[in-house]
C-alpha cells in the first residue's frame, strides 16, 4: 500500500488498507493512510468516515486530525479544517506546521488577524522558520500593513538566503512604497549569491526601471535574456526598457517575438498592449484587448487602453 501511494496510484493502494483494516480493525495507520488516498482522490466523505472512525481509537489523534484538517481544507470546509489543527496544537502546542496550517486556513477566509496570530504563535515556538515569517508578510501586506510585511520577508530572507518567492515579494513591495534604494540593496545582495539566476537579474532590472535608468535596465534585461533565452516575461520587460528609451522599433520587435512565444497571463498581455500602444500599433494592441475584455469586461485599466 505504501509503494502505491509512494508512486502516485493511490487507487491501487486502497485494497491493500482495507486487507489490514480486515485482519486488524483496530490499525490507526492504516485508516489514517486510508484516509489519505480518498483525500487525494478526492473521494471526501470515505475519507471523513475512516478518520472519524480512527478519531474514535483514540490514539494517535495528531496525525490524524492531520489528515482530516487536509481533507477539510481540499473540500472548501475551513471551519471543520482550523478546528482538527487546533485539536493539533492544543495537543503538541510546540507544533510549527501546525500553526502554519491555521495560519494559511485563516488567509484564506480573509480573517487576517487571526492568521498573524496563529503564524505569531509557530513563531514563539521557531522564531527562525522562514515559511512562517514569509507567510507572516503575506498576512500583513493583506492587511496593508507594508512595514511589517516588508520586515518579515526580510526575516525569511536572513533564515533562508536568496529564496525567490521571498526576494521577489520583498521587491515588489519595496517598489510599490518607492523604495527603489533598498529593492536595489536586496537584489544585489541576491545575484551576488545566484549571479546565473535569470529571474534574480531580471527583478534587478525591474528596479532600475522604476529609478528611470533604462539603459541599464536595457542590459540587464539583455542578460537575463542571455541565461533564459524565450522567457515572454523578460523579453517584454526588455521591449519596455527600449520604449522608455524612444526606440519604438526595436520595443516592437522584442514584444512580438514574446507574442510569438505566448502571452500566458492577462499581466503580459496588458504589457504588450501598452508597448504597442506606445508604438501606434493599434491593430496588434486591439487584437489582444479583444482578449482581455472577454476575460476581464470591467476592468478599467484594460477598458481605458481600448478607449485609447
Amino acid at each position: 500500500g505504501s509503494l502505491y501511494v509512494k508512486s502516485g496510484e493511490d487507487d491501487k493502494a486502497i485494497p491493500y488498507y482495507e486487507s489490514i483494516l480486515t485482519l486488524s480493525p483496530h490499525d490507526v495507520d492504516a485508516m489514517n493512510s486510508l484516509g489519505g488516498c480518498y483525500r487525494r482522490l478526492k473521494e471526501y466523505e470515505k475519507g471523513i468516515t475512516v478518520l472519524e472512525r480512527a478519531l474514535d481509537e483514540n490514539q494517535k489523534t495528531a496525525m490524524i486530525n492531520y489528515t482530516l484538517g487536509f481533507t477539510y481544507k481540499d473540500m472548501g470546509n475551513l471551519d471543520d479544517a482550523i478546528d482538527c489543527f487546533e485539536s493539533v496544537v492544543a495537543e503538541n502546542p510546540t507544533d510549527v506546521l501546525a500553526y502554519n496550517h491555521l495560519g494559511f486556513i485563516y488567509a484564506a477566509k480573509k480573517n487576517y488577524p487571526k492568521a498573524v496570530m496563529a503564524y505569531r504563535r509557530g513563531l514563539q515556538t521557531d522564531p527562525n522558520h522562514p515559511i512562517l515569517h514569509y507567510n507572516l508578510g503575506h498576512a500583513y501586506e493583506s492587511e496593508r500593513n507594508y512595514n511589517e510585511a516588508i520586515k518579515c520577508y526580510e526575516l525569511a530572507l536572513k533564515a533562508k538566503p536568496g529564496w525567490i518567492d521571498a526576494i521577489r515579494d520583498v521587491v515588489q513591495l519595496l517598489l510599490k512604497q518607492q523604495n527603489t534604494k533598498r529593492a536595489m540593496e536586496i537584489v544585489q545582495k541576491s545575484v551576488q549569491l545566484y549571479p546565473a539566476n535569470a529571474e534574480l537579474i531580471a527583478l534587478a532590472g525591474n528596479v532600475q526601471l522604476k529609478r528611470y535608468d533604462f539603459v541599464a535596465a536595457q542590459n540587464t534585461f539583455e542578460k537575463a535574456n542571455r541565461l533564459k533565452s524565450n522567457d515572454p516575461a523578460i523579453l517584454l520587460k526588455l521591449s519596455e526598457s527600449l520604449e522608455k528609451q524612444f526606440l519604438p522599433g526595436d520595443a516592437v520587435s522584442w514584444a512580438k517575438e514574446a507574442r510569438v512565444l505566448g502571452l500566458s497571463d492577462n499581466s503580459l498581455k496588458k504589457r504588450y498592449v501598452h508597448i504597442m500602444l506606445s508604438a501606434e500599433e493599434m491593430d496588434r494592441a486591439k487584437s489582444i484587448l479583444d482578449e482581455l475584455i472577454s476575460d476581464s469586461p470591467s476592468d478599467a485599466g484594460v477598458l481605458d487602453a481600448m478607449a485609447q
